[in-house]
């Protein structure tokens, strides 16, 4: 795998001084089969990481992507990214909720977002049961059966395993890649001696890593190449972790924590980690991103949960949110080309990211134009 030597600055005063890192990032991301599009992604994460934090927005959780648009009501752009969950799944296609239909997905894409897909991943309560929970202590679902063929978890999982897949090959077909960030959070509260809070943890970390190669394996099996891996941290949990082979982003989530907190955390993943971008995959009630930048925290994306103070929901409050589009970091229209104007000749040369020179109307994807990086849609 190709890598490259990229120094970030992360030395700062914490209590006491921690000394400068580099960390050995990968140029191109684990599929080594990636599609175009997923090749273009995850260029455009690896040359933003260590220098703005991107934006994202979350679904309540539903297949559109009305959380951006409130956030481009209140600040006057629309995020970078944004993240739609499989979470119902489980009662797809009805008259409320139907995967089989990317729009949604297509239109953001389409705007210039980048997607992320997360999966709060819904099993029965128990054998046969038409009530659904992902939380473990909720249901009779052991993952540690799905090996035994003939069990109801075996025949459960690769069921909705092939439901995911027919969604994601929707996306790949569609031309859009993906940010893919499933089985989250795995290790719960175990590694502080409590239990883990998804059914995909109940059984221990052997389980859950068996679980993620199932899973990556089963998707490159039937040709899916347009993700991006993103493996989600509950900090002290390293024996969770399924393998720098399988993950391209380290993600963690944190609520309710000061400066000092979040950049303990952001520094022990990036030691931790030193080949993997690390991100705030989800947060709420943390500092502005504008305080984080200013104390050396860059992550390579930010996303609050839905909701916000107006709702009594501290987690994505306005005043978060205008710090973070407006004051620091970077929203749809600081890094795209106006796709009104994507189509006309370019009057200036244009490069590709090797040195090449471009034609004057490239297809879509990353370019230097003037001595900047300029993403074409």
């Amino acid at each position: 795998m190709t890598t490259i030597i990229r120094t970030l600055l992360v030395a700062a005063w914490l209590l006491s001084t921690v000394p400068s890192f580099s960390q050995t990032l990968s140029l191109k991301p684990v599929d080594a089969e990636a599609n175009s599009q997923a090749l273009a992604l995850y260029d455009f994460l690896y040359q933003q990481y260590g220098s703005k934090t991107i934006t994202c927005s979350m679904a309540q959780p539903v297949w559109d992507y009305d959380k951006a648009e409130a956030v481009k009501t209140l600040t006057g752009q629309l995020p970078a990214m944004h993240c739609f969950d499989l979470m119902h799944l489980c009662y797809s296609p009805c008259d409320w909720i139907n995967y089989d239909d990317i729009t949604p997905v297509k239109e953001w894409h389409d705007m210039g977002g980048k997607v992320v897909l997360m999966w709060h991943w819904q099993v029965p309560k128990s054998q046969g049961s038409n009530e659904y929970t992902s939380t473990a202590s909720e249901t009779t679902f052991r993952p540690a059966n799905i090996d035994t063929e003939g069990s109801w978890e075996h025949q459960l999982f690769y069921t909705d395993l092939w439901e995911a897949y027919t969604v994601i090959k929707r996306l790949q077909d569609a031309g859009i890649a993906v940010i893919w960030r499933p089985l989250h959070e795995a290790a719960g509260n175990v590694p502080n001696g409590g239990e883990a809070w998804f059914w995909w943890g109940k059984d221990g970390a052997d389980v859950f890593k068996g679980l993620w190669r199932r899973m990556f394996d089963y998707f490159q099996d039937l040709g899916i190449h347009n993700l991006i891996w993103t493996w989600t941290s509950c900090d002290e949990d390293g024996n969770w972790y399924p393998g720098d082979h399988q993950v391209d982003i380290i993600g963690t989530d944190i609520y309710s924590r000061n400066e000092v907190s979040v950049k303990s955390r952001f520094l022990r993943l990036q030691q931790r980690y030193p080949s993997k971008m690390i991100t705030l995959s989800e947060c709420g009630d943390v500092p502005q991103l504008s305080v984080m930048e200013a104390d050396e925290v860059t992550w390579l994306w930010a996303m609050p949960w839905y909701g916000n103070n107006s709702q009594g929901n501290p987690w994505g409050s306005d005043a978060w949110w205008n710090d973070a589009i407006n004051t620091y970091a970077s929203g749809i229209s600081s890094i795209l080309i106006n796709p009104s104007e994507s189509n006309k000749p370019f009057t200036t040369p244009i490069y590709q990211l090797d040195g090449r020179r471009a034609s004057a109307t490239p297809s879509p994807g990353i370019y230097i134009r003037n001595g900047k990086k300029w993403m074409i849609h």
